[in-house]
């Protein structure tokens, strides 16, 4: 008999890629005692030096990785039946990091020239233009970013040279 319900639930999380993250299950009591397992995206979890059961029933995740971004559940069973949990989500958050950075431009004095660079991350991450030359600032009214995250700078000048 599997008695009462989940004594505690697996809670909706977030983790950064590469730390460790323990999604809590306190399965409900029966006689016998109920194995507990875990699924991920309607599938059981197939536990292993990374993904573990700890504690009898909480999921042990080492060195979080995007591939563990899911619906996870916990699944108590006896020869009583079966109870399942709850799902929780867990979100994976990876820092931004630069997939092709912006190139050096030589540019024709009066013409537009466009930088544009490829970053990743989850969330997606905004991303920011700056001049870094001394003494520089952005040439208000002749500079935007487009759409798709890529600096233009129209008419450039002499002034515009530098970093």
């Amino acid at each position: 008999v599997l008695k009462e319900d989940f004594r505690m639930e697996p809670q909706s999380t977030r983790v950064i890629a590469g730390k460790d993250v323990v999604l809590e299950c306190g399965p409900p009591k029966g006689t016998p005692e109920p194995q507990v397992t875990w699924r991920k995206d309607g599938h059981t979890l197939e536990t292993d030096g990374r993904l573990r059961i700890v504690d009898g029933s909480n999921l042990a995740i080492t060195d979080a990785k995007p591939i563990d971004d899911g619906r996870y559940q916990c699944v108590a069973r006896n020869t009583a039946g079966v109870r399942e949990s709850a799902i929780a989500l867990l979100k994976v958050d990876v820092k931004p990091f630069m997939i092709r950075p912006p190139e050096n431009i030589t540019a024709l004095l009066g013409s537009t020239v466009e930088f544009s660079c490829s970053v990743g991350g989850n969330p997606f991450p905004e991303v920011s233009w700056w001049r870094n030359s001394p003494g520089g600032s952005m040439p208000l009214g002749r500079v935007r970013v487009l759409e798709d995250r890529t600096l233009r700078l129209e008419d450039v000048t002499l002034k515009d040279e530098g970093r």
